[in-house]
């Protein structure tokens, strides 16, 4: 048997997004929403300006499409990197009093909505090595608006049902 190969990237330099944290303890934790089945997740978004070069992402976004399943075209896919431009405008359509002010951080954004069942390693820089951030710290050096390079693992996921 192969051993399947990760679809590791490692972002540019991203503003970190948490909602609706469970708690202080674990701010990553979200409770599962009403279309998701199974157990609570560890959630974050990240925010790349659109200025950033982001080929590496889609490359890795791609890579494990083929290695899940080469023979769905990419529009059979989940996407979790969104244009926050376009986000903007579908919000807007939906409800243009509330969504205008709610999601202008996203303007000229890209929008990676990342999620896993396993719990994320935590590292920061110190003196140019990457040092293990130990749990009781995770919420003061993580926090909804700071800015980090996260190294992403993508796994591709089907759309259920017709692709619209």
């Amino acid at each position: 048997m192969s051993k399947i190969e990760p679809s590791l990237v490692v972002t540019p330099v991203a503003r970190l997004l948490i909602f609706s944290a469970a708690n202080e303890a674990t701010p990553f934790i979200d409770p599962k929403t009403k279309k998701e089945k199974g157990d609570k997740m560890y959630r974050a978004t990240l925010l790349i300006p659109v200025s950033e070069n982001i080929d590496a992402i889609k490359a890795a976004m791609a890579k494990a499409a083929k290695i899940k399943n080469a023979d769905v075209a990419s529009d059979g896919w989940k996407k979790c990197l969104k244009s926050g431009n376009k986000l903007i405008e579908k919000a807007i359509a939906k409800n243009p009093e509330k969504s205008a002010d709610r999601l202008s951080y996203y303007k000229d954004h890209w929008v990676i909505e990342a999620k896993s069942k396993f719990k994320p390693d935590f590292s920061k820089a110190v003196n140019g090595n990457a040092v293990e951030v130990v749990e009781e710290m995770v919420a003061r050096e993580f926090y909804s608006g700071c800015f980090v390079k996260a190294e992403l693992n993508f796994v591709a996921t089907e759309i259920e049902g017709d692709p619209i």
